[in-house]
């Protein structure tokens, strides 16, 4: 059965990787999404490994036929997701209600989900009955999962579409089939019959892709997958429209660049060098090289993206990025900036904080970064999305807590309203005569269409500049950081309250005032335990759970800061995951080869939760320290963590034959229940509400709770 629990791991992350980027662009990239996605995956796992009776041994046959159908259910299901928009009567642009996303996630994952559980559940109690132990089985899907995450990461990079990655997903499951139940020449005609219709599938798949993209953007110009999301470039006339995960990026026809660069630029008397940190192809250098700086450095983190726009958009669009006073370079911001010199202006175009990946861009952390980088008379310039006339409560608090962040940086700052608020801070004064924006405007001749001398005056002088910065600088509100990025919750909130309008008055709590709802937490937390201890089989079952709960919460806070510290790589994530998923790997293979008895299960478990504990610890150390989390670090951090909870799977499994069999469904359910739970709990409350420092602080916790239980 080593094949089939290897093709169990390697599939399953494949797959969910690639059904989590389908429902990111159907359900317009609200990174949200991807952790109900992740939640409703582990429960549908969880489900399939309760499936049937706990101590039966399924035929070996069976196995390979599940493959067979998960083969058939997977590619549809991707079509399915691409479809769902249309099927459910959406309009472009609008967003599907909250009930109906749900529904989405949990339709488009119920199959596949449910297969992979059932498939370990099986292939783990074949390995039993045929002498191996549970442990083993464990070990042997996480190096799949291994195998299955690198390839996920390599096939993106390597600019594999997401459509063709799903196929391959499916030739995998196939040829798993193949092996597991056919035989002798039966095997090769069957083999030779799928490798033929694998093949002639790679010659559709070209066709295919942008068909189905159609069904949502029938004006289609082009579309790509990038490790950062899909790009999708539509034409209707002469504008030119680029959506990413399908929600609006730019249009040609904008004028909004036109604010954030002159009014940025004319704050300055002279203009040697500039940053351009992303959004230069929607026109910030089209209106910067108006003010005929003498370098510029454009910083994109997507070299799809430039590749994709160079390819369709106009000459005299993209004729900018030949100029030679024009520099590209293909980095993260944050990790550009670390090694860059001195900037007269740095404009930064990066998407809005509305995700954890772009929040680390409007951080006190990332403006102090900043401010080193700025010449003494710089100017440091962005944009927040607003409103023209209204604010809610919650969106002033979410602006609010960047501009706050931002005033801990910089001693001057100024805010403009808009649809968009332009903000300006330097470390010396920013002007906010408007006559003297004008003065340089007319001096440098520039012709724009939107901003003009009555526009400028316009802007300084009306009631709301004045009552704008009145309401940012009043509102009490944690300050936007890496550790707890608050901004990122309040656009979580912002969000749900388009559909559960009683969530605009939900607040994250001060983390001084998060010690009652953490004793809370973890009491009844020793409390469930404490009433399960005297009965084995239960006592394993909530050992597992809270294993599961731990890791995956402990992996997300680690993936968080590492993202906040060294930038949103795919690939490094990608390692770091792999880093995690190695860690499974070494603990339940490590313990698979040690005599576990009954009487040793609970100190074994227990030092596995001390480690929990002791990784737990340590990145509570780093964020006092405010260490920056680099790939090594954090690489062993994870691998710590995923041994961690693979201990506790082995140790909880038993040594009895039978038993392994039952553990096979029930202490697997668990692990992926408290995944479930811990991915939901620790993203949308621990980490958003309370911050990192006391999310990393209940994990010790219920490491410390586990031990005193296992003890009892």
């Amino acid at each position: 059965m080593t094949l089939a629990l290897f093709a169990v791991g390697f599939t399953s992350i494949l797959g969910q990787v690639v059904l989590l980027r389908e429902l990111a662009v159907t359900l317009y990239g609200v990174e949200l999404i991807y952790i109900l996605a992740m939640a409703a995956w582990l429960f549908w796992s969880a489900a399939g490994a309760l499936m049937g009776p706990r101590s039966r041994v399924p035929q070996k046959a069976a196995v390979g036929w599940m493959f067979a159908a998960f083969s058939l259910v997977f590619f549809t299901d991707v079509l399915f997701i691409r479809y769902f928009r249309t099927l459910a009567g959406a309009f472009p642009g609008t967003f599907l209600s909250f009930p109906v996303q749900i529904a989405a996630i949990g339709i488009a994952l119920f199959p596949a989900g449910l297969l992979m559980g059932l498939l370990f559940q099986w292939s783990a109690k074949i390995s039993v009955a045929q002498g191996g132990h549970l442990a083993r089985a464990y070990a042997i899907e996480s190096i799949g999962g291994v195998v299955g995450g690198g390839g996920a990461t390599l096939l993106f990079f390597a600019g594999i579409q997401n459509l063709t990655a799903a196929w391959i997903c499916v030739g995998f499951a196939a040829m798993t089939w193949l092996l597991i139940c056919c035989k002798g020449l039966h095997r090769w005609a069957m083999g030779g019959m799928a490798i033929f219709l694998f093949a002639a599938g790679f010659f559709f798949l070209p066709w295919l892709d942008p068909t189905t993209t159609r069904w949502n953007h029938p004006d289609l110009v082009a579309t790509k997958d990038s490790p950062y999301g899909r790009l999708t470039l539509t034409r209707r006339a002469d504008q030119f429209v680029l959506f990413e995960n399908d929600v609006l990026s730019f249009e040609t026809e904008s004028v909004d660049a036109e604010s954030l660069v002159h009014l940025a630029a004319l704050s300055l008397e002279r203009i040697d060098a500039v940053a351009v940190l992303g959004g230069g192809m929607e026109g910030l250098l089209h209106e910067l090289i108006r003010h005929h700086p003498r370098a510029i450095d454009y910083v994109e983190i997507n070299p799809v993206l430039i590749d994709l726009l160079s390819q369709h958009l106009p000459k005299d669009w993209t004729t900018v990025l030949h100029r030679p006073s024009v520099r590209i370079v293909q980095d993260d911001p944050r990790r550009f900036l670390e090694t860059a010199n001195r900037y007269d202006l740095i404009l930064i175009g990066m998407p809005q904080p509305d995700s954890g990946a772009a929040n680390r861009f409007y951080t006190r952390e990332f403006f102090r970064l900043c401010r080193r980088h700025l010449q003494p008379k710089g100017i440091l310039a962005f944009r927040l999305r607003s409103s023209e006339n209204l604010w809610s409560s919650m969106m002033i608090l979410k602006n609010a807590s960047v501009w706050l962040a931002l005033k801990r940086e910089f001693s001057h700052a100024s805010a403009l309203p808009g649809v968009s608020i332009i903000i300006r801070a330097s470390p010396a004064p920013v002007p906010t005569d408007p006559e003297v924006l004008v003065g340089r405007f007319e001096e440098r001749r520039i012709h724009t269409r939107l901003v003009s001398p009555p526009y400028i005056r316009y802007l300084f002088t009306n009631d709301r500049f004045f009552e704008m910065e009145r309401l940012l600088n009043a509102s009490v509100v944690i300050p936007n950081s890496d550790v707890h990025p608050i901004s990122y919750h309040y656009s979580v909130l912002i969000w749900l309250s388009k559909f559960i309008p009683s969530m605009i008055h939900v607040h994250p709590a001060d983390p001084a005032d998060s010690i009652i709802p953490l004793i809370l937490l973890l009491s009844i937390f020793v409390a469930a335990g404490w009433l399960l201890r005297r009965t084995s089989r239960f006592r394993d079952i909530f050992w597992m759970g809270a294993a599961g709960f731990a890791g995956m919460a402990l992996e997300t806070l680690i993936l968080l800061y590492y993202q906040a510290s060294r930038g949103v790589l795919y690939q490094n994530m990608g390692c770091l995951i792999m880093a995690f998923m190695v860690g499974l790997w070494a603990g339940a293979y490590g313990v698979s080869h040690l005599s576990v008895s009954r009487m040793r299960t609970a100190p074994t478990g227990a030092v596995f939760f001390s480690m929990i504990g002791i990784v737990a610890a340590v990145f509570s150390g780093m964020l006092l320290a405010h260490m920056h989390a680099g790939l090594f670090t954090a690489s062993i951090l994870l691998f710590a963590s995923g041994a961690a909870v693979a201990g506790i799977f082995a140790v909880t499994g038993r040594s009895g034959t039978a038993e392994q069999q039952r553990a096979a469904s029930e202490i697997y359910a668990a692990d992926l229940a408290g995944g479930c739970v811990g991915a939901f709990v620790g993203s949308l409350w621990l980490i958003p509400f309370l911050g990192m420092l006391p999310a990393a602080a209940t994990l010790i916790g219920v490491s410390l709770a586990a031990i005193f239980l296992m003890k009892s």
